[in-house]
């Protein structure tokens, strides 16, 4: 009875007042054309990977290196070779998506660090994207949604920006200092 004459305030409106960040607005790490280390495990789906590599290839922001940690048996190194991407080859025998993005974290020194699934697929802007975020609004990660062209309708909340419940990450850019301060993915 308390409660009776308050305004309810709509769950998914928008909490932080951007819908939208200008093509203009947070350019300040782009215009820094710092390296960004792509992180990509895999683990038998070359047919899959292809899709994402050519993906990176044709992305806006081009300072870009990437590192796939591949799982696969029977492993084809050569299929690296028809890319034109700096990759960075780390062969793991023993399977783990966990084990392998911390061994990929650790054997890079960016400072900006994208995390990507080999069944992801990203438009030309989405690493632009991920940076003008984490400009505009000061953040240490970039935490993108995964979206599907088949099930569930797409919520609400996912159209515009607000802090994340979930961490995506096969869709998620970050700093070095979220794993300095935080540690690594816990492996089990």
């Amino acid at each position: 009875f308390k409660s009776i004459g308050i305004k309810r305030h709509p769950l998914f409106s928008d909490p932080i007042g951007v819908t939208h960040i200008s093509k203009d607005d947070g350019q300040l790490l782009i215009r820094q054309k710092e390296i960004v280390r792509v992180i990509i495990p895999t683990y038998n789906r070359y047919d899959i990977l292809h899709d994402i590599l050519k993906d990176m290839e044709q992305q806006d922001y081009s300072h870009i290196s990437i590192t796939v940690v591949d799982q696969s048996n029977p492993f084809k190194e050569s299929l690296y070779s028809d890319y034109n991407l700096d990759i960075t080859l780390i062969r793991q025998e023993n399977p783990g998506l966990w084990r392998a993005r911390n061994r990929a974290i650790q054997e890079s020194k960016e400072d900006i660090i994208a995390l990507l699934d080999d069944d992801s697929r990203v438009s030309p802007n989405w690493l632009c994207k991920h940076l003008q975020c984490l400009s505009y609004f000061g953040a240490k990660t970039s935490a993108g949604v995964s979206l599907s062209t088949h099930g569930a309708k797409i919520p609400n909340n996912y159209s515009f920006y607000r802090l994340a419940d979930q961490l995506d990450t096969g869709n998620t850019v970050l700093r070095r200092s979220v794993f300095e301060k935080c540690g690594l993915f816990d492996e089990q």
